[in-house]
């Protein structure tokens, strides 16, 4: 499946171009008339299709293709980006029909994306490509750091000021965090309080009040949780405030690399200050696997909730 879709003829109907495609891709007629109930119902095409596919959106061609490969039986089924059109209805429903293959089906799937989340979903071997050849080998989630390592932007300053309001404003001059006996220190265990201090360079002629705001990111930049002092506290700083501190009670984060982003602003007007990937640290955890148990590649919760275990 490099090209969904391949072979689709515009002028023909949805159920025509079954028949068509799953002739070119090696199914006998009878084959694709036993599945063909299933690959309308997989489509959700079902309503369409005795419509011509050239009045079909990209999306509901891409679907209705792969509802024919994904009843096809390969030995191999190789897959190229094709979930990169789709709603996410349909996207879960591919990814769980790749699993079946798979897993119940004793198949192999290639599967080729730079979609993290899909890749950890269905795959457990990775192999990363760097200019046609294989840069790395290995289990998904080690791959994956690495991939995000690999391609993330180096800057020379990590601390990147983005945006500076140029004047006598207030400015974070220093940021770090520290553990609960206030020692400064970038890993941490899942749970571990952690508190965020930033210091100001305040030469303030401001006469509005200003708020603090953090957003905790993860390697791909995806904002896990943010907090701001104006909202979360009705908390304002002003001309004397030269440290802010935050104290997080508990991380509760699923082992790997985060990072803080910090803004200094004054409520409904332009910030002050922003900073870039401020504050990097790492959450890391004992091996599940240490206490006997073999939970496989399905533990894999995006966090962990405060709770207390009883008998």
């Amino acid at each position: 499946m490099l090209e969904v879709g391949t072979g689709f003829h515009p002028e023909l109907t949805g159920k025509e171009n079954i028949f068509l495609n799953g002739a070119i891709l090696g199914m006998t007629k009878n084959e694709i008339s036993d599945k063909y109930d299933e690959i309308v119902s997989f489509s959700g095409c079902e309503r369409y299709i005795d419509t011509p596919v050239k009045r079909y959106s990209s999306g509901m061609r891409v679907r209705l293709a792969f509802a024919v490969a994904a009843f096809l039986e390969p030995d191999i089924l190789i897959v190229d980006e094709v979930l990169a059109v789709g709603d996410a209805e349909f996207q879960k429903k591919a990814i769980g029909k790749m699993q079946d293959i798979s897993s119940k089906g004793g198949r192999t799937v290639l599967f080729v994306s730079h979609d993290m989340v899909s890749i950890q979903k269905i795959c457990n071997r990775v192999l990363i490509l760097k200019n046609g050849f294989i840069f790395k080998n290995g289990n998904p989630k080690e791959m994956i750091t690495e991939y995000l390592s690999v391609t993330q932007v180096k800057l020379e300053n990590p601390n990147l000021r983005v945006f500076d309001k140029k004047g006598l404003f207030p400015k974070i001059s220093k940021c770090y965090l520290k553990n609960t006996q206030g020692n400064l220190q970038s890993k941490y265990n899942a749970g571990d309080a952690i508190t965020l201090v930033a210091e100001i360079d305040n030469k303030s002629s401001l006469s509005n009040k200003f708020s603090f705001l953090w957003m905790l990111q993860d390697k791909a930049d995806a904002t896990i949780a943010a907090s701001s002092s104006a909202i979360m506290d009705k908390l304002f700083f002003d001309e004397t405030t030269k440290s802010i501190n935050c104290t997080i009670d508990s991380t509760n984060l699923i082992p790997g690399a985060y990072k803080f982003k910090l803004f200094l602003h004054v409520p409904k007007q332009e910030p002050l200050d922003i900073w870039n990937e401020a504050i990097s640290f790492e959450i890391v955890l004992h091996d599940i696997n240490d206490v006997g148990y073999n939970y496989g590649t399905n533990w894999e919760p995006q966090m962990y909730l405060a709770h207390k275990w009883n008998k």
